[in-house]
């Protein structure tokens, strides 16, 4: 087992299929559940609020209320490809200075990340 305990992602959340979620986001925008969740959200986004989103893939969400105002992210992800993409995403949006960026299991590594006004 690897340090994060995340050595069963790694077959099912590989980098092809991060690259697939970020070319299907980046033609059609949020699916249809990550609207809906952004739209709940966003009332209580306000400027420089803080996101934590676990298991936040290709970071739609982070993104896309940093873009809104929220003034930090922090994205928490099994899967050290989808975490490779969701920072060239950022890095894209001009948001790498407003989002970290956490391998592992959440519950393992909860103690060490800060709380937030928005969790996903």
């Amino acid at each position: 087992m690897d340090a994060c305990g995340c050595d069963d992602f790694a077959s099912i959340f590989d980098r092809r299929t991060a690259e697939h979620d970020r070319d299907r986001y980046r033609r059609k925008g949020p699916d249809r559940t990550t609207r809906m969740l952004l739209d709940m959200m966003r009332p209580y986004g306000g400027v420089g609020s803080t996101v934590l989103d676990v298991g936040g893939g290709i970071g739609v969400i982070d993104g896309e209320l940093l873009l809104a105002g929220a003034g930090h992210a922090v994205l928490v992800d099994a899967s050290a490809a989808y975490l490779d993409v969701a920072r060239q995403e950022a890095r894209q949006a001009n948001l790498l200075d407003r989002i970290e960026f956490v391998h592992g299991d959440f519950v393992r590594r909860a103690t060490e990340i800060d709380a937030a006004d928005i969790v996903t």
